[in-house]
Parts: C-alpha cells; structure tokens; sequence
C-alpha cells in the first residue's frame, strides 16, 4: 500500500511506480478489497476514489448515474470537449483520426490539468506553452477534422430526399431544422461537440476490450476453434 507522507501524499510510491503503474494500481487494489482513496500533495487537487469493484462502476455510471454529476470542475479542466451535451443517440460511422497524436497530446495534457494548480495551466494556457500548447493544436486538428466532416454531410443531407436512409447526422439536422428552421452555427458547435465526446470516449475503452478478447482467445484455444466454427457457420 502507498505511503500517506504529510505534505506530498501518496504521490512519491506512484512516481516511484510510473513504469508499471496498471501492475501497481492492480496490486494496491487487490490488497484493499478493490477500492482505494488516494491522497494526493495538499498543494494539488489529486484526492480521488479508485475502484475496480464491477459494482460500484455499475452503481456510479448505470445504475445512480445522476447522483454523481462531474460539476463546475469538469467543464473547467475538459473544456476541449465543449458543452457536453447528451444527444441519447450514438453515431455508428464517426469520422477516422488521420493521426494518433492529437489524441494522445489532448489526454496528457487533461491529465496535467488535474495534478497541477489551476492558476499554472491556466497560465500555460494564456502563454501557450508546455502541454497546453499541445492541447490548442490537438484542439484545432479536432476542430478541422469534424468541422469538415459536418460541412460535407450537411451538403449531402440537403440533397438527399431517400426519408429511409439512417444517419446520425441527417437525423440531427431535422431535428434542429424543425426548432430552427435551418442550421445554425450553435447546432454544427453542438455536433462537433457529441462528435468529438463520442470519439474519445470510444477510443481507449474499445482498444482495451479489444485487447482483453484476443488476449483471452489467445489463451483458450479451445474457445477459438468455437469461434472460429461460428462464423464459418454464420457466413456460409
């Protein structure tokens, strides 16, 4: 278990672990039952509960959800994501990243926002410089990627009269050409902000599960012949 020191924390045993910090947090976990408050550095906002019970991430993301707002916080520090509206819909044909490194600057430097002061990243931000530098060009990369993308299915969605073809975007804009009479700059900043939510909340949740199931095939060559034997039969 980590080290609760007086004014630094619990931070010390996590940089001393930065290597292999899943294979440390895994062990923490398990020698606490599954759930763990860590403390961070008093000067830092770094106080958070861990858990990997199944129960509790049922009971905070399915079952409660709404008892656990992200507040005044979250908007602060995920600003890239925009207003963080809930359209309830998903998007099954989301636009390709060309690059993985606007993604990767865009998580590091969220993750800095939440161990260092708001005064010094705020302040990195007004100069543009370190990790808030690479923040405003992962933004605009994101913002040229869908923005485009928006442009092109709008034009598409106005010359396309087949009522039966799905689409998430073609749905949206009925839905704002009904209330607005046509769109509008807030509906395309609306759109790239779903957009934007839906791509980073599928990335590393998908490559994980992905990760997890061939690892798992992998391992159970009995299982892969199953597999393998369904969809021989499926595709037949």
């Amino acid at each position: 278990m980590p080290t609760n020191w007086p004014l630094l924390g619990m931070l010390p045993a996590v940089l001393q672990n930065s290597h292999r910090i899943h294979d440390y947090a895994t062990e923490f976990l398990s020698e606490c039952g599954g759930t763990f408050e860590f403390k961070g550095p008093w000067f830092c906002k770094m106080d958070m509960l861990v858990t990997s019970d199944p129960a509790n991430i049922h009971h905070i993301f399915s079952k409660n959800f709404s008892n656990y707002p992200k507040g005044p916080e979250f908007k602060k520090i995920f600003e890239i994501l925009g207003d963080d509206y809930d359209p309830s819909s998903l998007c099954y044909n989301l636009p390709n990243i060309p690059s993985e490194k606007a993604f990767n600057d865009a998580m590091e430097a969220l993750f800095h926002r939440h161990v260092l002061p708001e005064s010094i990243w705020k302040l990195q931000k007004w100069l543009r410089i370190g990790k808030e530098k690479k923040l405003i060009e992962a933004w605009k990369d994101f913002d040229e990627l869908i923005y485009s993308r928006i442009l092109l299915k709008e034009e598409k969605c106005k010359d396309d009269d087949d009522d039966d073809d799905f689409n998430f975007l073609k749905i949206f804009g009925k839905a704002y050409e009904e209330k607005n009479g046509s769109w509008s700059t807030n509906s395309r900043n609306l759109l790239r902000d779903a957009s934007l939510n839906f791509m980073l909340a599928g990335r590393d949740t998908t490559s994980t599960c992905l990760t997890w199931f061939f690892w798992l095939i992998a391992t159970n060559p009995v299982v892969e012949v199953k597999i393998r034997d369904e969809i021989k039969e499926f595709f037949r």
